[in-house]
């Protein structure tokens, strides 16, 4: 015995088929010539249909997984789908689709010009859909033109009028991503060691500033803070500090994630005088002698190369900052350094 016909439908079937009229009706939802197995319709709800369809009169019911119940008379109507995808700017992890209608819902993929898959949408549900965020994976490594194509549930495409699938190209032109960034002050100040304060810390994201010993242990830190600017914020140390110490504040975005500033941590250290008639120890007053010298020799370096067009004035004046505030932490402690 060998079968009379087979229709290939793409995906797993686990309801039984209903017949009525010579037409087979099943899965989600094709209606076959019981004869000869051509396809006579088709139509896609919004998931899967685990249960066998029932037909009435002439009208076909079925349930599905997107939580309706279909009633189908006669020859429904095709899907349908359209797409919006315009050129954009991306740092290469994501695009956005402007706006997609789904008649069945379904989702979108995403390829390159090798046609290469690089992303795709989650589920959609039938209707219109705006700015659909799809991630990209690989991430772009050059500005690119990617399509947009419309899929049903099942993964077979959205067809348009002229019988090719439903999809959009638009150039994704990749940008480096704005850095976000904070400043701090921390000046050297008195206190009974049980608090410190951050004269100004200013974040363009939102987070907090941890104070930390030189040992790098965490003594303290801020509540979490939102975007914007804020002065002489009081932060409780534990332990409290026995005597006169550098502490370090840096400031971070969310844990363990530092606001970065040439690569490094950005953060300021001050002098921490617990008794105001200590002097400063030794090894922390020289310290500041030392970094003098350190980032005038990096600005002279720097100069050099600003000269010859291998450095950007920008980065110059960055360098030159370094080594003005090293001069004026300096002024204040050359004198106990001889």
């Amino acid at each position: 015995m060998s079968p009379r016909w087979r229709f290939q439908i793409g995906f797993s079937v686990f309801s039984s088929p209903a017949v009525a009229d010579g037409t087979i009706y099943i899965g989600n939802v094709y209606a076959l010539d019981a004869k000869t197995g051509t396809e006579q319709w088709r139509f896609q709800t919004g998931s899967s249909v685990p249960s066998s369809p029932s037909v009435a009169d002439g009208t076909v019911y079925v349930g599905s997984d997107d939580g309706n119940v279909y009633a189908i008379e006669g020859e429904p109507p095709e899907p349908e789908a359209s797409i919006t995808f315009a050129d954009q700017e991306s740092d290469s992890t994501s695009v956005v689709i402007d706006q997609v209608d789904l008649s069945h819902g379904g989702y979108i993929e995403i390829t390159d010009a090798e046609g290469t898959v690089r992303g795709q949408s989650t589920l959609l549900e039938a209707g219109t859909h705006e700015t659909v965020e799809v991630t990209l994976s690989p991430v772009l490594e050059e500005t690119s033109e990617l399509t947009a194509t419309v899929y049903l549930p099942t993964g077979e495409p959205y067809l348009g009028p002229d019988g090719e699938p439903v999809s959009a190209t638009a150039l994704i032109t990749v940008v480096e991503p704005v850095q976000p960034t904070a400043s701090i002050t921390f000046d050297d100040q008195k206190s009974d060691g049980t608090t410190v304060v951050i004269q100004q810390v200013e974040l363009s994201e939102g987070g907090y500033v941890e104070i930390a010993d030189s040992n790098g242990v965490a003594r303290g830190r801020t509540a979490n803070l939102d975007v914007g600017t804020y002065e002489n914020l009081k932060v409780a140390l534990t332990p409290p500090l026995t005597e006169t110490q550098q502490l370090t504040a840096t400031v971070y975005r969310d844990l363990d994630a530092p606001y970065l500033e040439d690569g490094e941590p950005v953060s300021a250290t001050a002098l921490i005088i617990v008794r105001p008639d200590e002097k400063p120890p030794k090894k922390i007053r020289c310290q500041k002698k030392r970094a003098v010298k350190r980032t005038k020799r990096e600005y002279k370096q720097a100069k050099k190369k600003f000269q010859k067009g291998q450095l950007s004035k920008k980065e110059l004046k960055k360098k030159q900052g370094y080594y003005e505030r090293a001069k004026r932490e300096y002024e204040k402690y050359k004198n106990r350094c001889k």
